[in-house]
């Protein structure tokens, strides 16, 4: 039911369904670093029967 991806997973999938990577941040305040880390192609399947309840930015990546 891929309709009920929380954003916070959905902004964390973006980057691995687009360019097969993750960007992680490591630390907090001005120490804070982003390290990202690339990751072997994937296929990745969403299915849902409430394809209205999906944000766009997702359906689109789905290609819907």
């Amino acid at each position: 039911e891929v309709h009920r991806l929380g954003r916070a997973v959905e902004e964390v999938l973006y980057p691995a369904m687009e360019d097969f990577a993750l960007d992680i941040v490591i630390g907090k305040g001005p120490g804070a670093r982003s390290i990202r880390l690339k990751l072997p192609r994937f296929t990745i399947v969403g299915a849902t029967t409430r394809l209205a309840l999906m944000t766009a930015p997702l359906r689109a990546r789905f290609g819907a």
